[in-house]
């Protein structure tokens, strides 16, 4: 007669699910709890170490499911504004220039464009430096 192993495969699911320690898993996959709460951990850790191998697969295949399942990533976003800029022309004419700029502009902030080449230091020692000309004359000593 086969061997039962729903409990072990329940106790795996739990684990590789997380949010609960092993010896919790241990206990509400249908193991006895009238051992004392040391031998249970013991036991829930070694059956752990003994199955680490498939829980393991299934935490793999659960993250690989939810990055399938990403609804929107930054690559998304810039496909879907290339195509509004492309959107815009008509035979190489701009015909829809705000949309042109808003896409643009769009693209410019998820990219890191619109960042300020010169920040300005305002404190009491140094005022109305830039960084370059504080770097310039660091390098130049």
């Amino acid at each position: 007669m086969p061997r039962d192993t729903s409990k072990r495969d329940k106790f795996i699911q739990l684990v590789a699910k997380g949010g609960i320690t092993q010896t919790e898993a241990y206990i509400q996959a249908g193991y006895s709890s009238n051992y004392a709460p040391g031998v249970i951990s013991k036991k829930a850790c070694n059956l752990a170490r003994k199955h680490i191998d498939k829980i393991n697969a299934i935490k793999e295949k659960v993250a690989k499911r939810a990055e399938e399942k990403e609804l929107w990533s930054r690559e998304d976003s810039i496909r879907v504004l290339n195509d509004v800029i492309k959107s815009c022309y008509k035979d190489g004419d701009l015909v829809s220039k705000s949309a042109c700029i808003s896409a643009c502009a769009e693209l410019n902030k998820m990219c890191g464009y619109n960042a300020p080449s010169k920040h300005v230091i305002k404190t009491n020692a140094v005022e109305n430096e830039t960084i370059d000309s504080i770097l310039k004359n660091l390098y130049a000593e």
